[in-house]
């Protein structure tokens, strides 16, 4: 939720809470990469490298992690070189524009779908689980069957099948 966005090459951006905890909280995604990349990323809750979200459009630049506070720096410094006033102007342009595309609406309409995925029948065990074995027990049910975000690959039992 920033107006620019540098990553270290191998950072590893995703949204796993997907997975077991609720939907995305703000909806933001489309607006960032295309549709087919924000339904996988979002139906799965996998992530990708610095390199790829660069690739995407998700983040402006991704450089080696010796090399991005020089690099976000600098950038800031070219920055630096315009009048505040028109940067406020150029953003406040920008902002419009995305406006009547509809990304307000956007960002406002996820709520109501995440409080229903949050109650759904099985949303409480990730927490439950935390709750009684800790947060490590927790994140190893959500991403153990995943593989990934530092879990072995396991199987673990499915959710609760929804009632629609």
């Amino acid at each position: 939720m920033c107006d620019l966005m540098f990553v270290a090459e191998d950072a590893i951006i995703g949204y796993p809470a997907v997975r077991a905890i609720t939907s995305v909280d703000i909806i933001y995604h489309p607006w960032h990469m295309p549709q087919r990349k924000v339904r996988e990323l979002l139906y799965t809750g996998d992530s990708v490298s610095g390199l790829e979200a660069a690739a995407l459009g998700w983040a402006n630049r991704a450089v080696p992690i010796d090399r991005l506070s020089a690099v976000t720096e600098a950038f800031a410094e070219r920055m630096a070189n315009i009048d505040p006033g028109m940067l406020l102007m150029t953003k406040r342009q920008v902002n419009r524009v995305y406006e009547v595309m509809g990304i307000r609406t956007s960002l406002a309409v996820g709520g109501d779908i995440q409080e229903l995925s949050r109650v759904r029948p099985g949303g409480g065990e990730f927490h439950r689980i935390g709750r009684e074995k800790g947060l490590k027990a927790a994140l190893d049910w959500r991403d153990g069957p995943f593989g990934d975000y530092g879990c072995a690959p396991q199987s673990a039992p499915k959710p609760a099948a929804a009632p629609w």
